[in-house]
């Protein structure tokens, strides 16, 4: 669950340089499907290159019973 703050809390930053984003909450959790989904690509991606997971064609069928 995102943290929510009060817009106070926000304004004084110190070093004049943003370290905060205000975001409508339906946006945040776009971006947090979109990581879900790239990390879950990156680990797709990981299984790819190193092939152990991967069935044959024969197998497959097998599996399936087709």
């Amino acid at each position: 669950m995102a943290s929510i703050k009060p817009i106070i809390d926000f304004r004084n930053s110190g070093d004049g340089r943003g370290k905060r984003v205000i975001l409508e909450m339906e946006e945040y959790e776009r971006q947090q499907v979109r990581l879900d989904l790239l990390a879950k690509l990156v680990e797709g991606e990981a299984s790819v290159q190193s092939e152990a997971d991967w069935l044959s064609t024969k197998a497959l069928r097998t599996k399936l019973g087709i």
